[in-house]
């Protein structure tokens, strides 16, 4: 899905932010596009959505409670969305309790700090399609990672996976409280029980772009 958007707003934009893509290559306009925060990319496709088929987006629900169907319509014009005052409120130093472990050649020294800034696309677009939320959460993590320690332990995933189950669930709370973006979980009510459900919201091709979401 990562390198599918990176795909969509690479043909579709003619204009993103301060880059005219009608003067660009293929090749340069995904490449603007990676390089992005991953919330803009996000808001970046609603937002084309909105311009090719209008802001209300209906999709299947069924009931966690009990079990009723029925299509919800929701506006994605009246989306929320979280953002930041100044480039400097979206980085922050974060102190791990057990800390990463450096690989052969970077030192010995556990790292107990590292500075955190909200992930960019690319760690979503390089995914691959057989990848788990394992690496999800991974690629998402390292991608984030403005600085390890001291600078000499490299932000790459395979670094990552000796974390705590503390640190490692610690660290996607803070980086989810520092990334701001659209919200792309609706809380829908049951029109038969009124039980609250939260559905993230579909935004594959085969659904977000075609008359399934109309």
């Amino acid at each position: 899905m990562g390198a599918l958007v990176t795909n969509v707003l690479a043909y579709m934009l003619t204009r993103l932010g301060p880059y005219d893509f009608e003067t660009l290559d293929d090749g340069q306009r995904r490449m603007v596009v990676n390089q992005m925060w991953m919330p803009d990319v996000m808001y970046a496709y609603i937002y084309l959505r909105i311009e090719a088929l209008g802001p209300e987006v209906k999709f299947p629900v069924e009931c966690d409670k009990c079990g009723h169907k029925w299509k919800f319509a929701a506006d994605l014009s009246r989306t929320d969305v979280t953002i930041a005052e100044n480039p400097e409120a979206l980085v922050r130093s974060h102190e791990l309790r057990d800390g990463i472990v450096p690989p052969p050649g970077a030192g010995d020294e556990v790292a107990h700090t590292v500075l955190l800034q909200p992930p960019a696309w690319q760690a979503m677009s390089a995914l691959k399609q057989d990848g788990n939320m394992g690496d999800v959460k991974l690629f998402l993590m390292s991608s984030a990672m403005r600085k390890i320690g001291e600078g000499r332990i490299p932000a790459i995933p395979g670094v990552l996976e000796g974390l705590t189950k503390f640190d490692l669930e610690h660290l996607q709370r803070v980086i989810d409280d520092l990334t701001p973006g659209p919200e792309l979980v609706l809380e829908v009510d049951c029109p038969s029980c009124d039980h609250e459900n939260k559905r993230s919201l579909d935004w594959s091709w085969d659904f977000f772009f075609t008359a399934s979401s109309l």
